[in-house]
């Protein structure tokens, strides 16, 4: 039996649903079939009996779902969405009837019920036992040292006021590895005025050495010593900025030393350990400051639920004095805790990821976060919003100055901890990520919202990895993907608008002149199947290691176990 899939020209099979009725959710002026969710098939042509990659994208977060063929419901998997509204499973193709049959998504309430199905479907067009698979399974493989085998992206993202689009196909590599191209810069990025004490030079600092290579993020304390015989190497330690700093400047005691106790604990089991400083979640004293949210074009405010907690609502990128108290806090984490960690994660917004907040939030579709009294201050051109029409270029203007101020925002982050740290720092990528060309198509239609990486909210959000990676300066940053389980059925080819997150940012790390390490982290809730590519992914691309989220989840029954984990390590 083969599953063939309708369209000729393309390597995986993409299923549009349509969930906005079902959720309440007004149908933006922008083609609706544009902003649904999406799944794909990692094989178009299979066998009975073959395990197929099937991943989905832009679905509600942290929703139930089933998937089947038609024909063999009782056969589903189930999964939950993740935090960003994507799943991956892997199912096992039924022994169904002969002919044209669907992939259904169904959203699991009190029972199974489909939301909608494809209107596209895959043929069954051979009989039972032929053996044909379009992919090889995985096998783990160790780690490399060298760099990725990724093509060197030549050229960035970031142009949006360019008349023609970057090339999609990388260039050959050099002989050696180039600058990669600056992102222009029509109106500086803003510079806040109060900045982090300058760094001491590294150099008096030891380097923490510490290997991060078998990750593992949270810990309950509980099962630390199953956990280090699997041969789990790290753990992410967690803080919390909202639980840490009651006032500015006031330290709640209880919570410094339960985490004191956490932290050594962990040490005493045999971990190296990567802080997390958690200053996403924001205190409520810091958003009861003046202009301490961000604003979009139509004058919202993003705050989340009351008692919700991870958001990164805090305004950082535009508000200097919020960051005199975020740099209070990074100073005093390290005054009590100490430099001895193997690496420190920032990112700074939701969920500890460099991002502006939602492109979707508050009814609209197509938010921009820059409208606030201290981002207006230095737009390029205000009174423009976007979808306004640019005669005199204001849409590549603006963009380019948007872009360049969460880039601003990467740097800030990066010299407050250097100046306590000498160590590995992991600047968190999250998403896809803009890719050559899409920003200047974007500018093109004027920031209206319509274009793909619009669409995915990728460029209202701010995920110009090309810029962001091109302004690092310091060696010791890691360049990490927390969506290293992301699909790479199309990495072999030369369309960098279709590799994996890991893949793309590799390559911008190869090309880097400093040659930055890249590390990463799975969406969560991954079976024994998402764990193998995890490490598989990890290895291709050259990853120092990566942090499997999360630890719950390994002992929950439900997804891949610790068991899973210690074969993993033991047969690499």
């Amino acid at each position: 039996m083969r599953i063939r899939v309708a369209s000729r020209r393309m390597a995986t099979l993409a299923v549009v649903i349509t969930l906005l009725a079902a959720l309440g959710v007004a149908v933006p002026p922008t083609p609706a079939a544009a902003a649904s969710p999406t799944v794909h098939l990692s094989d178009g042509t299979v066998v009975q009996g073959q395990r197929i990659r099937i991943s989905g994208r832009r679905y509600p977060a942290r929703v139930r779902v089933a998937i089947y063929v038609t024909g063999a419901a009782r056969k589903a998997v189930f999964t939950r969405t993740d935090r960003h509204g994507r799943f991956q499973v892997t199912l096992t193709v039924p022994d169904v009837k002969l002919g044209r049959h669907r992939v259904v998504v169904a959203r699991v309430r009190q029972s199974t019920r489909v939301i909608q199905s494809s209107a596209a479907g895959v043929r069954i067009v051979a009989k039972t036992g032929i053996k044909v698979r379009s992919r090889p399974t995985r096998a783990a493989t160790p780690v490399p040292t060298g760099s990725p085998s990724a093509t060197p992206v030549v050229g960035s993202t970031s142009d949006p006021g360019s008349s023609t689009n970057p090339s999609l196909t990388p260039s050959p590599a050099p002989s050696a590895s180039p600058r990669p191209t600056p992102a222009p810069s029509a109106t500086p990025s803003p510079a806040p005025s109060t900045s982090p004490r300058p760094s001491p030079a590294p150099s008096a600092t030891p380097v923490p050495a510490g290997t991060v290579r078998w990750g593992l993020i949270g810990d309950d304390g509980t099962h630390q010593a199953v956990e280090r015989a699997a041969g789990i190497t790290t753990k992410v330690f967690s803080l919390s900025w909202r639980k840490y700093m009651t006032g500015p400047g006031l330290v709640d005691p209880a919570y410094v030393e339960r985490k004191r106790a956490e932290l050594a604990a962990i040490r005493s089991a045999g971990f190296d350990v990567i802080l997390s400083l958690g200053y996403h979640d924001v205190p409520s004293w810091v958003l009861g400051l003046p202009d301490a949210t961000y604003v979009n074009q139509w004058g919202d405010v993003y705050a989340g639920a009351a008692g919700a907690i991870d958001l990164g609502e805090a305004n950082l990128v535009w508000n200097p004095v919020l960051r005199s108290h975020l740099d209070a806090y990074i100073g005093r984490v390290f005054a009590d805790l100490g430099t001895d960690f193997a690496a420190v994660r920032v990112g700074g917004g939701r969920y500890g990821e460099l991002t502006y907040p939602p492109a979707s939030v508050l009814g609209h579709t197509n938010n921009y976060w820059a409208f606030d009294a201290n981002a207006a201050r230095t737009n390029p051109v205000p009174g423009w919003r976007p979808g306004d029409p640019s005669p005199a270029g204001e849409a590549g203007r603006f963009l380019d100055w948007y872009l360049g101020a969460l880039a601003d925002y990467q740097g800030w982050q990066v010299k407050a901890v250097r100046a306590r740290y000498a160590g590995r720092i992991m600047v968190l990528y999250p998403s896809w990520g803009i890719r050559p060309g899409q920003a200047a198509l974007a500018v093109a239609d004027n920031l209206s919202g319509a274009t793909s990486a619009e669409v995915n909210g990728e460029i209202q959000r701010g995920f110009d990895f090309a810029r962001q990676v091109a302004a690092v300066d310091d060696r010791r940053v890691v360049v990490t993907t927390t969506w290293l389980d992301a699909d790479g059925s199309r990495d072999a080819g030369s369309d960098q608008r279709y590799w994996s997150p890991v893949k793309y940012l590799s390559a911008l790390a190869a090309n880097h002149p400093l040659h930055l390490a890249v590390y990463g982290e799975n969406t969560g809730q991954g079976t024994v199947d998402d764990l193998r590519f995890t490490a598989d992914q990890a290895a291709r691309y050259g990853l120092e290691g990566f942090a499997w989220y999360r630890e719950s989840e390994l002992f929950s029954g439900g997804w891949a176990t610790i068991a899973d984990y210690a074969a993993l390590v033991a047969g690499n």
